[in-house]
């Protein structure tokens, strides 16, 4: 994708699940801010710790492997302490993809 795509993302938080809305593009040149934002989520010493991560995919344009590798990134983060993953408003071609990595099962849809 073309460099400096945008993505905005948005967080509710509902006790221990939060919420996010991901608007534009997911790729390389966006991934970092979408990694910032999980990583204050999901630090381990929070004390309001979330244990589970709604992603709301309806908004997102593109998605590329660096944008997926952040996903599974958080999942195995919230996996390994008991939490969970789930997509919501996932595109046809998104789904697509997941399908042919096999992955739907570490990021199932809502």
């Amino acid at each position: 994708m073309v460099s400096g795509s945008v993505l905005r993302v948005s967080v509710r938080r509902n006790g221990g699940t939060a919420t996010l809305r991901l608007v534009g593009e997911l790729d390389l040149s966006s991934a970092g801010l979408l990694r910032g934002r999980l990583r204050d989520l999901l630090e381990p010493q929070r004390p309001d710790p979330v244990d589970a991560l709604v992603v709301d995919l309806s908004q997102l344009l593109f998605l590329d492997v660096t944008g997926l590798s952040v996903l599974l990134d958080a999942e195995r983060r919230l996996r390994a302490r008991g939490g969970s993953v789930v997509l919501t408003g996932v595109r046809p071609i998104v789904r697509r993809v997941l399908q042919l990595l096999d992955l739907q099962h570490r990021l199932p849809e809502a």
